[in-house]
């Protein structure tokens, strides 16, 4: 008759009223790195798709690597993007990997030599020699330190676009298929196609300012 906890009506005749329940259980998404998405009521039979994003997580000089979602210990998908039937209060925890970025190291270690080559020359160069090359050796290095650094970032932001790109089209794919919500599917897309946005214009900018 009606799905509002107070409504009216007109009675005509003796009449019983039942109230009927629904079971509604708590999805909890969490995770350390990414945007976790999905947390919420849901009806008992009904399907919830939890998601986290983007796949990998840059910090410092280690990548994250998403690996899948546990349950009480238990892998239940290594899939971003996670549909399941609810049939009880349940709490998803993203795992994830670390894995060393040798390309950074490989700048640092770059940058730690010319520094230290840069610090033998100046102490076998003579006063003189020091003072009038001063403002040129600090230009060079910056240039050179600018560079490096510039070419480095420009790897791992291709790196991770090609990423969010498979994503995306994996995305696309579940959707087809019809194993995660239109809902969901928008939602993800979006963010998806906001990542690859920002990352192609960062990596038009070092283009730009390599040019």
């Amino acid at each position: 008759m009606s799905r509002d906890p107070e409504f009216s009506l007109t009675v005509e005749k003796p009449l019983t009223v039942t109230a009927k329940w629904d079971t509604e259980y708590w999805v909890e998404v969490y995770s350390p790195y990414g945007l976790a998405v999905g947390s919420g009521w849901y009806e008992k039979g009904s399907t919830a798709t939890v998601s986290v994003s983007p796949a990998t997580v840059d910090v410092f000089f280690v990548e994250y690597v998403f690996e899948g979602w546990m349950v009480e210990g238990w892998l239940v998908s290594a899939s971003p993007v996670y549909s399941f039937t609810v049939d009880r209060p349940v709490t998803l925890t993203a795992r994830w990997r670390s894995e060393v970025k040798l390309a950074n190291v490989l700048a640092l270690l770059i940058l730690a030599t010319l520094a230290v080559a840069l610090l033998v020359w100046r102490s076998r160069a003579s006063t003189r020699v020091r003072e009038e090359t001063k403002v040129v050796e600090r230009v060079a290095s910056e240039e050179v330190e600018t560079r490096v650094a510039e070419l480095v970032r420009l790897r791992v932001l291709e790196e991770e676009l090609e990423k969010v790109k498979g994503y995306l089209s994996r995305l696309e794919e579940e959707w087809r298929r019809g194993t995660i919500s239109t809902h969901a599917y928008e939602i993800l897309k979006k963010e998806y196609q906001d990542k690859i946005e920002q990352l192609q214009n960062e990596i038009k900018k070092i283009r730009d300012y390599e040019n």
